[in-house]
């Protein structure tokens, strides 16, 4: 299953041909996540009393995240016998793989195993992806450039809590084009309004009536 028809962002492999308890596996970065420009790589040993017992897995790469620690262990309920987790054998290592990836982008706080990481997610997230964006692109295995091409609007989206308000360099030069489009359009209402003045004698009843004269024109080019 796993070499003909792995999950999406998964793939397992056997380390040596001649022993198949020893398996690597890495795993992409979910997209939308501030780990989605990496890959990642795991070890995964299967136990003799395996599928009663599941794999024991551990991140080789990395990772800042809650619920893995730096020795890459992972606190995740389906990696545990019940009544501990909820373990099963009827799990296969397709969707073990894929309820990890599904952990790497959506940590559990309220089991988390380094505290310190923990607690940042809780009170600064932004702060938080920042941080494990920084660890994703010093550690892990960069994506493909046409891959990374692809995702980068949504990591843009999702790589600090500053990514959800506008940038402000950005206001500002889009504050100026409106002043510039503002100035001159006016001028050339400006322009339109000199001719109608030509004649210094002109009342200053007649200058105004002859301004508001076009408001309903304007009004339909705006409908």
């Amino acid at each position: 299953m796993l070499q003909t028809d792995p999950g999406p962002g998964i793939s397992c492999y056997m380390v040596s041909d001649d022993n198949m308890l020893n398996l690597e596996a890495q795993i992409a970065g979910p997209s939308g996540s501030p780990y989605e420009a990496g890959t990642f790589r795991l070890s995964v040993q299967i136990p003799d009393r395996y599928p009663l017992e599941p794999p024991r897995v551990r991140f080789m790469t990395p990772i800042y995240h809650p619920n893995i620690d730096s020795d890459g262990r992972i606190c995740l309920d389906t990696l545990k016998v019940q009544p501990q987790g909820c373990w099963s054998p009827s799990i296969n290592i397709n969707t073990l793989l894929l309820t990890i990836r599904l952990l790497i982008a959506n940590p559990n706080a309220d089991d988390g195993l380094v505290p310190d990481i923990t607690e940042e997610y809780r009170r600064d997230i932004g702060l938080w992806k920042k941080k494990a964006l920084d660890h994703t692109r010093l550690n892990a295995v960069p994506v493909p450039v046409a891959a990374a091409a692809a995702a980068a609007p949504a990591m843009s989206s999702n790589s600090s809590s500053s990514a959800h308000q506008p940038d402000p360099a950005a206001v500002t030069k889009n504050k100026d084009e409106e002043k510039e489009n503002d100035s001159a359009g006016w001028a050339k209402d400006d322009s339109s309004s000199e001719e109608v003045e030509e004649d210094e004698d002109v009342e200053e009843e007649e200058v105004e009536a002859s301004l508001f004269a076009d408001v309903p024109a304007k009004k339909q080019r705006l409908v």
